[in-house]
């Protein structure tokens, strides 16, 4: 039996989480510059991240639908095609969009997309590796429940017979020693282990 499908993280918390993401970063390029953030620096990351944050559900679902617990070759190849796809389409939208509404100099997809390469592999890998770690969590919780449940089936079929067993040699013992009584009852016991295997 497959396990069920995880929910998604809802919108708002991978809004939240890709702005944290982004205040953090921008927080370092000030503290390294030694100065505050040029505008178009801050605009160009703000779109940046928040695309992250609409491409994680994408990559999401695109881990959920090819897990690297089979056919991994075929699952690399599709989270890659699907990396560099998500890679081009931000460096387009740098290029076309963003840079000539902040007056920035022109460039190309490529050389954008060649700046944008590590960090945007790096956040994929990271949603895929996040994705799968927490799938992985609630399969082991899962299991780990299953064994409980298991173990404690499996013990209580071990003491069934053996309190009926006790029980009856304990009310046969009881039964004055009149012969045809304590042969009823005997007999019943000896059924009883019959039946049960004990």
């Amino acid at each position: 039996m497959s396990p069920p499908r995880l929910r998604q993280p809802s919108i708002l918390a991978v809004f939240l989480i890709w702005t944290a993401v982004g205040l953090f970063s921008l927080g370092q390029s000030g503290v390294i510059r030694g100065s505050p953030v040029p505008l178009s620096q801050l605009v160009l990351t703000a779109v940046s991240i928040w695309l992250w944050a609409l491409y994680t559900p994408l990559i999401w679902w695109l881990s959920e639908r090819y897990p690297f617990d089979q056919r991994r070759v075929r699952a690399a190849l599709i989270h890659a095609a699907a990396a560099f796809a998500l890679l081009f389409a931000e460096a387009a939208l740098n290029v076309t969009i963003v840079m000539p509404a902040l007056g920035m100099p022109p460039r190309r997809v490529l050389r954008n997309a060649s700046d944008l390469l590590l960090i945007d592999l790096l956040c994929y890998a990271a949603i895929v590796a996040i994705e799968h770690g927490r799938r992985y969590y609630l399969r082991s919780l899962r299991l780990e429940s299953d064994l409980r449940e298991a173990r404690l089936h499996a013990l209580e079929a071990q003491l069934r017979p053996h309190f009926l067993f006790n029980a009856l040699n304990t009310i046969s013992s009881l039964i004055l020693r009149d012969g045809t009584e304590l042969r009823v009852s005997r007999s019943r016991r000896d059924a009883i282990r019959a039946v049960l295997g004990v």
